[in-house]
């Protein structure tokens, strides 16, 4: 054993002090783990069971009277939207089972889910977690609601301002057929023709281009159909007994360990 070196020396010391002590403790760290499952096993029986609803939700598309084309808010201003209380209604509350709640509006703003996918741009994926599938469900659908009118709200102003300027391109196109019927009887509508024409290309061209762009807006809409989770999602059992194991192991350690100071110092 003298010829062993020193650091192989040390460390079957301390494994057989590790050994010693789980064995000198055992009943104290069994007991503890024991304990820990059974605390673990009585929290996830007695936590209420949650069903998650879960969708992808598509920005409202607009066209303004230039023809540019984009959403009528960044899905990243959206999801900081509803992360504030404010974003939500009382009767998406009642929905989403708060209707006896002082603190619904702060409870949605904390339990509402919404991020960007990284491959989508104008998409937010949602979730929410209720007490059962029908009020998940109705939460979502509601919550899909609150989104739509709100994005048909904001987008508005410039679906209004399209079809003005649509509706002026059209009058100036028709008052320049006129004004070329009105010339077919002179000996100047060959010239007249000549000078309108490039106006009157362009005039179609504008036309086509928002009238095109006004069939391409849509509202908000969902990308696939609001799934509800077959399971409860929640609590998570399994993680649960491991956490309890786990605090149950460190508890009865700790426990043996000053069991052994304590009795040295006695």
């Amino acid at each position: 054993m003298s010829d062993m070196p020193h650091s192989q020396q040390d460390d079957e010391i301390r494994l057989g002090d590790m050994i010693e002590f789980v064995r000198k403790g055992w009943k104290v760290i069994g007991s503890c783990i024991v304990l820990g499952g059974v605390a673990a096993w009585g929290v996830a029986a007695f936590t209420p069971p949650k069903y998650e609803a879960s969708m992808l939700v598509e920005m409202e598309q607009i066209t303004t009277s230039d023809g540019r084309t984009g959403e009528v808010e960044a899905p990243a201003l959206l999801i900081e939207r509803l992360r504030q209380p404010s974003a939500y209604t009382k009767d998406i509350a009642d929905k989403c089972g708060f209707q006896d709640s002082s603190y619904a509006q702060e409870t949605l703003a904390s339990i509402v889910v919404a991020k960007a996918p990284r491959s989508l741009t104008n998409v937010v994926d949602f979730s929410v977690r209720r007490p059962n599938q029908d009020v998940a469900k109705g939460c979502a659908d509601a919550l899909f609601e609150m989104i739509r009118a709100q994005q048909e709200k904001l987008a508005a102003p410039f679906e209004e301002n399209l079809k003005r300027s649509l509706d002026n391109l059209r009058k100036r196109l028709q008052e320049n057929r006129d004004f070329m019927a009105k010339m077919e009887s002179t000996g100047l509508y060959q010239t007249v023709y000549l000078a309108k024409r490039d106006e009157l290309v362009n005039l179609s061209a504008k036309i086509d281009t928002l009238e095109s762009a006004l069939l391409k807006n849509h509202h908000t809409r969902l990308v696939t159909p609001i799934y509800v989770s077959s399971r409860p999602v929640e609590p998570r059992k399994p993680l649960l007994l491991i956490v309890g194991l786990a605090i149950g192991t460190v508890v009865g350690l700790m426990l043996q360990l000053g069991r052994i100071v304590f009795n040295k110092r006695k």
